[in-house]
């Protein structure tokens, strides 16, 4: 999980700097972005344009080559760079993440995990008639 707690470490007897109080600050803008909400939203406007949303699982998609399907923690020898250790390919790391993540969701259509629903949006409310004075007219 993102927001764990840094491990402190020791080095020669002393405390080494593991960087908590930056860490800290990202916990708070991580847990105060409501990602939660986010995922509400597309589920909400995927529904009303009758468009499927998958949750597919995250592990290893950025040590994962979107070629060959091998997995190794080497195939990362930068932050932005991936390189497949078995098959040779060269991609940006978010460009390769990505295809694993998207081959993921194809992988649970075909095997019939997850089935388009039918669209449901949800009824407009009905607008209140207004008389000449502004007040709603009742029944």
């Amino acid at each position: 999980m993102m927001v764990k707690r840094a491990k402190p470490l020791q080095e020669n007897g002393k405390w080494v700097r593991n960087g908590a109080a930056a860490k800290s600050g990202l916990n708070k803008a991580i847990l105060g972005s409501a990602w939660g909400r986010v995922s509400t939203y597309v589920k909400y406007k995927a529904a009303r344009r009758n468009q499927l949303v998958l949750t597919v699982p995250p592990h290893h998609s950025s040590q994962e080559c979107s070629e060959c399907t091998y997995t190794h923690p080497d195939n990362r020898p930068t932050q932005a760079e991936f390189v497949c250790q078995s098959c040779g390919l060269t991609l940006n790391a978010d460009i390769n993440a990505a295809r694993v993540i998207r081959a993921r969701g194809i992988a649970q259509v075909r095997a019939g995990v997850v089935v388009k629903q039918k669209k449901r949006v949800a009824m407009k409310r009905p607008s209140k008639e207004k008389s000449g004075a502004g007040c709603p007219v009742v029944p």
